[in-house]
């Protein structure tokens, strides 16, 4: 059983949010956009305890004065099956699955209404896959089979939770099914304490900690093997192969050796061991959610590299919100969400599976995710033929007084991945584009494609220069003297002892660039036109940057 939606209105920062969920599913967005608010609302219905929680006044969502504040809550689930045979290996489940056997839907409905004075009590209530209430009800014990099928857990860097962070503070209970694992227990929480503050390797608690994870992995899965319960036997398989691990992993399991790879296991172990209370064989033949948020924090983007990869290897259904351009680059696009938060909720963006072509997707793949991956956070691109524009854009842009990072433009250089699947790829995930074009041939082509694909929904436009590219453009506007100081040329005397005639520019520039080369050449106009100021910015070129800043505020 797998969580394959989950729409919320209502709820703390988040007016209306629906989001689709894959088997691996990365979310980024915003600071304030609902992160922790998304977090808390899917524990609220699927993390440990008896029962659904109450909503305190301050869950309802409080929209800008003049608006009044929601006056009710409402989180909806949608869960489809994975496999035939799992209605029936959870009979409670059964009679509020629709659908054909291994492709069945269930849908379960939190809501809460404001009460007057103190907090909310929730109904839980199973639909139909249309959204009407299934008639009868079934029993409560049919949400209790539900959170134990798919229990969810939520990992933040040092620290793990089994609920909402309102509402579960304390510690999970020891292990009383087996008084031998209850020191080793300590052990692990001690360590796992220590995440929050850095990574020494080398402090006692650290390595107990390690120490204890392993033995602690190597004892369950022996137990749940003893079980043949497969899919939670490879799960803690794989988050024993830390170094010195005394388990036997699963042939054709991923090798993930090292140290890091030992701290990350006993990160993501400390969140999944106590899951139901911190019992090893509650897990029994559950579908975990894993959330992890934020994986990178705190840590060296060489051994956030190492917790993505074992992110990417455990056998369960993964919810990761993440700042880390590092993370995203090993994450695939269609598993990336992008949330932007706007008048009217929080809307999520994604990449189709068939919105590129597989050539794209390699294009794409190598040029904005393994090179820049940091460019999937920005507002809007700028995007730009070549080398000249990348440096010389963003520099521009100070002098006219705008910091183009802080405002959420990024310069995404084009010619060599291409502008239709930049463009395809930018408005998928709503990011604004801008595109800055050459005049010549190959420029006018790259204009005339863009246009076509520009989707005005999605601030998509064009900037043509006139001039045959940038350099003709910095020449035609006042910046001539620095290709004819760098190229060499005089001008020649005219006939007749009229004025001198200028040499060609595309001459002067074609001199300038074999003598001091492109790069040095946009140096030398960049520090001229800093120390000239305002004016000495290419009108085009200004209003370019103007575009692009005014669409990312947009």
């Amino acid at each position: 059983m797998r969580l394959s939606r989950i729409q919320i209105e209502g709820y703390r920062a988040i007016r209306r949010l629906d989001l689709e969920l894959d088997d691996l599913t990365a979310v980024i967005g915003e600071n304030g956009f609902g992160r922790t608010s998304l977090l808390d609302a899917l524990m609220s219905c699927l993390g440990a305890g008896a029962g659904l929680p109450e909503f305190a006044p301050e869950d309802f969502h409080a929209p800008p004065p003049p608006e009044l504040p929601a006056e009710r809550i409402r989180i909806e689930l949608t869960f489809v099956e994975t496999r035939p045979g799992e209605r029936a290996a959870v009979p409670a489940l059964a009679p509020v699955t629709s659908g054909p056997d291994g492709a069945g839907l269930l849908l379960l409905r939190v809501e809460a209404d404001r009460a007057a004075t103190g907090p909310s009590p929730c109904l839980a209530t199973f639909c139909a896959p249309d959204g009407r209430p299934l008639d009868p009800q079934p029993p409560a014990s049919t949400l209790v089979a539900l959170r134990e099928r798919c229990p969810a857990v939520v990992l933040r860097a040092g620290r793990y939770f089994v609920g909402p962070t309102r509402a579960a503070r304390a510690t999970p209970a020891p292990l009383e099914a087996d008084p031998a694992l209850v020191g080793l227990e300590d052990q692990v929480l001690r360590a796992y304490a220590r995440l929050a503050h850095g990574w020494d390797l080398t402090s006692p608690d650290m390595r107990a900690g390690i120490e204890a994870a392993r033995t602690i992995v190597a004892r369950v899965s022996e137990r749940l093997a003893a079980r043949a319960r497969p899919r939670t036997t490879r799960l803690l398989e794989v988050l024993a192969q830390a170094p010195g691990a005394r388990s036997q992993v699963a042939p054709g399991a991923p090798a993930l050796g090292g140290a890091a790879q030992g701290l990350a296991a006993l990160l993501l172990f400390g969140g999944l061991f106590h899951a139901n209370g911190g019992a090893p064989d509650a897990l029994g033949d559950a579908d975990p959610i894993l959330v992890i948020e934020d994986p990178e924090a705190n840590l060296h983007p060489v051994v956030a590299a190492n917790v993505s990869r074992l992110i990417d290897a455990l056998p369960v259904q993964r919810l990761v919100t993440t700042n880390s351009g590092d993370l995203l680059a090993s994450i695939p696009l269609w598993s990336l969400r992008r949330a932007v938060r706007g008048p009217d909720g929080v809307r999520v963006h994604q990449v189709a599976r068939r919105a590129l072509s597989l050539d794209d997707l390699r294009r794409v793949g190598y040029h904005v995710r393994a090179n820049r991956a940091d460019a999937l956070f920005a507002r809007c691109w700028l995007l730009v033929e070549g080398e000249t524009e990348f440096w010389i854009v963003p520099e521009l842009a100070r002098v006219l007084g705008y910091d183009l990072p802080s405002e959420g433009v990024r310069v995404v250089e084009f010619a060599q991945c291409g502008v239709e699947p930049l463009v395809r790829l930018a408005q998928a995930l709503g990011i604004a584009w801008h595109l800055l074009a050459d005049g010549d041939e190959a420029g006018r082509r790259y204009a005339a494609r863009a246009r076509e694909l520009a989707d005005p929904a999605a601030g998509g436009g064009v900037t043509l220069l006139e001039e045959h590219d940038v350099e003709h453009c910095f020449y035609a506007h006042g910046l001539d003297d620095i290709y004819l100081r760098a190229s060499g040329i005089k001008p020649r005397p005219a006939r007749g002892g009229g004025p001198p005639r200028g040499p060609a520019p595309w001459k002067v520039i074609a001199r300038a660039m074999d003598e001091l080369g492109k790069p040095r050449l946009a140096l030398e106009v960049i520090e001229a036109v800093a120390e000239r100021g305002v004016d000495a910015v290419p009108p085009p070129l200004r209003a370019l940057i103007e575009v692009a800043v005014r669409l990312a505020r947009g």
